[in-house]
């Protein structure tokens, strides 16, 4: 799996939208260093791109938890907690090559928070199809875990 593009919505302290590219038109460059001072936001990248891979079961989660809303709240920029509804998102592309046919899948996860309730939607992208939600299913469980 190769991450390509992250794209971050209101998420921490990246008020608005954000869009980070992680490739490379060098083959032999394949490596992306991410710096920055303490409290720049790479933290916040690397947990963006988990969360958006896993959702709640990164924590530990079997299902979508009140633990899991709160973490979530807390995640979405505080600038825009003032509007209702607030929104937030992460957009993830990423390469998946399985030895037959290189693949690009997205992955769209976001978060409405009206008041104190919480929804979120997510979408695969597989080629640019959307995938059903037994496809995404089928996705969730083949992608690699890195925790």
């Amino acid at each position: 799996m190769k991450i390509k593009q992250l794209t971050l919505n209101n998420i921490g302290s990246f008020a608005g939208e954000h869009t980070f590219l992680f490739q490379t038109n060098d083959p032999q460059k394949q490596i992306v260093l991410i710096g920055g001072r303490n409290g720049a936001g790479k933290t916040t990248l690397f947990d963006s791109i988990r969360l958006c891979l896993y959702g709640y079961k990164l924590y530990g989660y079997r299902q979508n938890s009140q633990t899991y809303t709160s973490k979530i709240k807390r995640l979405i920029n505080d600038k825009v907690k003032t509007t209702s509804p607030a929104t937030a998102g992460i957009a993830l592309q990423i390469l998946i090559e399985d030895g037959y046919a290189n693949s690009i899948f997205e992955i769209n996860r976001e978060w409405t928070l009206s008041g104190n309730a919480l929804k979120e939607n997510l979408c695969v992208y597989k080629d640019g199809d959307l995938l059903s939600t037994e496809q995404i299913q089928d996705f969730d469980g083949s992608i690699p875990k890195f925790v």
